[in-house]
């Protein structure tokens, strides 16, 4: 008796997360970048790109829910020691990896707008 509750629990909580609907994508306006040296934007060590763009001729990237966005800063061979990652709440680093949540980037638990 335990074991087919336990299992009708497993299945119910299961059946939950499989139709929860993902949350909104992130948005990434690349013509609104600001800074003499834009960061470079990886997933999965990759470059990303924009495809299109939209209605107003802005590159727009989306981001899936739930995925990782890295933002990796370079500049000039003279000022690449001091290039870093601005973010309000965030650490000044040279890279920063960020979560898309439900339309939100986040680094941890704070939320990078």
């Amino acid at each position: 008796m335990l074991f087919c509750l336990a299992a009708c629990f497993l299945a119910v909580i299961f059946n939950v997360v499989v139709t929860t609907p993902p949350g909104d994508p992130c948005k990434v306006n690349l013509d609104k970048l600001t800074g003499n040296y834009p960061p470079l934007l990886l997933q999965n060590r990759d470059f990303i790109f924009p495809t299109s763009e939209d209605e107003n001729e802005e590159r727009i990237l989306d981001i899936v829910d739930g995925s990782e966005l890295e933002l990796f800063c370079h500049g000039s061979t003279k000022y690449q020691d001091q290039t870093y990652v601005e973010l309000a709440g965030v650490p000044e680093e040279k890279s920063a990896k960020l979560t898309c949540n439900n339309g939100a980037f986040y680094s941890g638990d704070t939320e990078v707008t």
